[in-house]
């Protein structure tokens, strides 16, 4: 695979996930290795604990920001800057699998569309009776889906042309914490025309702290 250099930045916004950002890391720089130049950028939009000492050996762009903790405005933070090459978001939760990356830019390298977006894996290992439900649950959902998407975006592991997310002015801020902020997106990117495709292969396994209490609560 041909890349530009600095083609793709990997934007990972952090609120809450000391737990599991090292994993989260371990596994992008696995997954982006096809890749001879890229950039990994992580968003400190609080609640996490040392998390620059967890991240200090590693190679990656650390941005702390206090004043929002929206994970709409921890990505956009993340993407200032980046105005040609591919945006990849992946939630501080999600362990990608190896070929992840790799999969889930391909079609729009090939200008097969504008943006992708991944799925969960079915590798349940380790997980929670809670975390496997909902990781099949959501898995379910979106495995229903057929390439093309239409009014929706899910950045737990998602990727889109910097050009049309900087047309789009990125997510909209007004959203708090992380709700739906990523479906509005979706929505613009097909009023607008921008491609969405569903990559199904692109998987990661999601590390969310998931209770039966709180799945039948939400």
């Amino acid at each position: 695979m041909n890349l530009p250099a600095s083609d793709i930045r990997i934007v990972v916004p952090v609120y809450n996930s000391s737990n599991t950002i090292c994993d989260c890391v371990d596994a992008i720089l696995k997954a982006i290795a096809f890749c001879k130049s890229w950039e990994l950028v992580v968003v400190d939009n609080e609640e996490n604990s040392n998390l620059e000492i967890l991240l200090k050996n590693y190679p990656i762009a650390l941005i702390k920001r206090t004043d929002s903790k929206s994970a709409a405005y921890a990505r956009n933070e993340g993407a200032k800057g980046f105005s040609n090459g591919i945006l990849v978001f992946i939630d501080s939760d999600v362990i990608v699998e190896t070929p992840c990356i790799e999969r889930l830019v391909q079609p729009i390298i090939s200008k097969s569309c504008d943006a992708t977006i991944g799925n969960y894996s079915s590798n349940l290992n380790n997980l929670s009776f809670a975390q496997k439900y909902k990781q099949l649950y959501i898995r379910h959902i979106y495995d229903r889906n057929s390439n093309g998407i239409r009014n929706d975006f899910w950045t737990a592991i998602a990727a889109v042309d910097a050009v049309a997310f900087s047309k789009l002015n990125g997510f909209d801020i007004k959203f708090k914490g992380a709700n739906g902020e990523d479906q509005e997106f979706g929505i613009r990117l097909t009023k607008n025309n921008f491609k969405v495709l569903a990559v199904k292969s692109a998987n990661g396994q999601h590390r969310n702290p998931y209770s039966v209490s709180g799945i039948i609560k939400k």
